[in-house]
């Protein structure tokens, strides 16, 4: 879209910047979840 000028780049500035926002917070979600998930099995081992 930013090659091809269909959008204007202030427009994919904004949205590369909230893609990677959310791509920040699902990768930390998803190593919160890891982690949970492996200290409930070492809990259960006890």
């Amino acid at each position: 879209m930013e090659e091809s000028e269909l959008v204007d780049s202030n427009s994919i500035s904004a949205l590369k910047k909230e893609a990677n926002e959310l791509t920040a917070i699902f990768t930390a979600i998803g190593k919160t979840a890891k982690e949970r998930q492996r200290l409930n099995k070492l809990e259960i081992k006890k």
